[in-house]
């Protein structure tokens, strides 16, 4: 929302408008110094960022990504648009991260308590 309020496009954005260029603009916006502020019901949120990194932008650019789609397969859009990635030189290193037993025993345990 922050960047739909200060970019080009507006926050009242259509899917069409959202073209590469505003993913490219947004990614730049992320990475870089920002501010913004957001109102929400009757408060305001206000934030400040030196920027992110590549994987952090990455996974916003995700978490549309996935929102898009899933409006198209409730029929809600009838397209979504190519979201475009960071590109890899901008992104972490893959991790290897082997769990034992008993961490993924814990996860597991942890996914499946129900909070009352």
């Amino acid at each position: 929302m922050g960047f739909l309020d200060q970019d080009k496009v507006s926050d009242g954005a259509t899917v069409s408008e959202l073209t590469p260029d505003v993913f490219h603009r947004f990614m730049d916006w992320r990475r870089g110094p920002h501010r913004y502020s957001v109102q929400w019901g009757d408060k305001t949120f206000s934030h400040t960022s030196k920027g992110v990194s590549g994987e952090a932008t990455q996974r916003v650019l995700d978490d549309v990504r996935a929102a898009l789609n899933h409006a198209v397969n409730r029929g809600r859009l009838t397209y979504a648009p190519k979201v475009p990635g960071v590109e890899r030189e901008q992104r972490s290193p893959a991790r290897d991260v082997r769990l034992t037993i008993k961490q993924l025993g814990a996860i597991v345990a942890y996914a499946s308590y129900e909070i009352e």
